[in-house]
């Protein structure tokens, strides 16, 4: 379904079953008139908010959109807003419009003395809309005008001021208010003026506070400025160094996701410390979801807090580090990191394979090996398999790979993988569920081996069976190669990797 007066489009999509109504908003190419490319977009955005917002204060949808279309004209002719759509004062001349006396008299001074200092007729159509419509945008904006060091001397500027203006309540307010952003342009070096020459078309309120900041660098990024208690209280502990390095994320003019996490949770900011300590990227100290894992895991080890540190400092991938380090946590305090209960499960038997075959991978092992030693591993390797093992000849200088948990010390497991089941691991990022491993192996890193045969050896290959332990699944599927006499490849230790 589709709407379509003077030239602008509304398109809808009903979804019956969340009882849904979407919609999208286009424009005729001529519409907007004659504007670049970059001011064109700007406009479009802005003007598809203004449509969007009246959709639910306007009974008949046309209307909504023949007002907003009015209305981005008149911004688009005008340079100020119509007197009477702020003065209460009644007007027969007054130009109709969905907005006629719908700004009090203070958004109205704060806008035209705005569009006094701005240039260019699309910033300022920007500014009215979002201005009009985006609480957020309104309370930046006004944040930015009045609340910086300047606050005392507009205190004082004001009372002096109001004795010199005549006229009703609204008039003075009006005229106040507009006076006030001329104060605050001159106040700060550069100035509005200053930074819209430089940015016309570009986003209103980054143009705002780019210009403040050229006058008074770092104002804008202080204790006063963070309204949270329980935030503030934290920050106030850190050096400078760091409260300066906190600001640039919280007060980040991109994207506010970190400010507005950290507001609702401050426990993050304990979590952002630890990240600033192992010196990790600003785009990783600022991502709310990392921190929250952070945050969960510190809380379930708080023993663990310096290691963690010294681990993150060391790894050679801290992201990954940290969403592994939170898995890992995750089934320790569900399941415990232990072997207990550990079994493969529909894994073959002795009495799955032929005796031949049996025999001549019981011939495999080192021959100083006990023979009950020899037949408890090999029904192990023969156990932890979905199928019977294939024999397979393996050159001198042919390789395979062991993946423990970083640290272990390298034992005579006879479990490798090739080099190509390896790197698809590595590239699934699936190794512990693929290798079936017990969650007592299941680790943050692994450190990788490589073993090289120093002659022709028989090696014996099988699929890993899916295992159970405790409620924990595993689904296995990769292909597992069993060396059973180490002497006979040369082991090293190769990479570290975080699957």
């Amino acid at each position: 379904m589709a709407e379509n007066p003077e030239g602008t489009t509304v398109y809808f999509h009903y979804d019956f079953d969340q009882k849904l109504r979407y919609h999208k908003v286009e424009f005729s190419d001529s519409f907007f008139g004659d504007f670049g490319s970059t001011e064109l977009a700007t406009l479009r955005a802005a003007h598809k908010r203004s449509i969007s917002t009246q959709m639910g204060k306007v009974d008949v949808l046309s209307n909504a959109i023949l007002n907003s279309n009015r209305f981005i004209r008149e911004v688009l002719e005008k340079a100020t807003l119509p007197e009477c759509w702020w003065n209460p004062t009644p007007r027969e001349d007054c130009p109709h419009s969905i907005f006629k006396e719908s700004f009090s008299p203070r958004d109205a001074g704060v806008i035209d003395g705005l569009s006094e200092e701005l240039t260019g007729v699309v910033i300022l159509g920007t500014l009215i809309l979002d201005y009009k419509h985006d609480i957020e945008t309104q309370l930046r904006v006004n944040k930015a005008l009045i609340e910086f060091e300047f606050k005392r001397a507009f205190e004082n500027w004001k009372a002096t001021k109001i004795e010199q203006y005549n006229g009703t309540e609204a008039e003075i307010d009006y005229q106040l208010h507009k006076d006030m952003v001329t104060l605050v342009s001159t106040f700060f070096t550069g100035g509005l003026a200053a930074a819209s020459k430089g940015k016309k078309g570009a986003d209103l309120i980054t143009t705002v506070t780019d210009g403040f900041k050229t006058g008074v660098k770092g104002l804008i990024k202080s204790l006063d400025n963070i309204t949270v208690k329980a935030v503030r209280d934290k920050i106030a502990k850190f050096t400078q160094e760091v409260q300066q390095k906190f600001f640039d994320d919280y007060f980040d003019e991109v994207s506010d996701v970190f400010k507005k996490a950290v507001d609702k949770k401050p426990e993050l900011v304990d979590s952002w410390k630890r990240l600033e300590d192992a010196n990790v990227s600003q785009a990783l100290r600022s991502d709310p979801d990392k921190l929250t894992k952070v945050n969960r895991y510190l809380d379930n080890n708080p023993t663990k807090k310096d290691g963690f540190i010294d681990d993150l400092k060391n790894t050679f991938d801290p992201e990954k580090f940290v969403d592994k380090t939170s898995k890992v946590d995750d089934l320790d305090q569900q399941y415990g990191l232990d072997y207990d209960g550990f079994s493969p499960q529909n894994g073959k038997t002795k009495a799955d394979l032929p005796q031949e075959l049996y025999d001549d991978m019981l011939s495999g092992y080192s021959e100083g090996l006990p023979d009950h030693l020899k037949e408890q591993f090999l029904n192990q390797l023969i156990e932890s398999g979905s199928n019977i093992p294939v024999k397979r000849t393996v050159s001198q200088g042919d390789e395979l790979f062991k993946v423990i948990p970083k640290g272990n010390e390298l034992t005579q497991s006879s479990y490798y993988v090739t080099k190509a089941q390896l790197d698809e691991l590595k590239q699934l990022g699936d190794l512990e569920q693929k290798l079936g491993l017990p969650l007592g192996s299941h680790s943050v890193e692994y450190d990788v081996y490589k073993a090289v045969a120093k002659e022709s050896v028989d090696i014996f290959e099988s699929t890993v069976a899916p295992t159970l332990q405790k409620g924990y699944q595993t689904t296995g599927g990769a292909t597992q190669s069993f060396i059973l006499n180490s002497s006979k490849w040369e082991v090293t230790k190769v990479e570290t990797i975080i699957p």
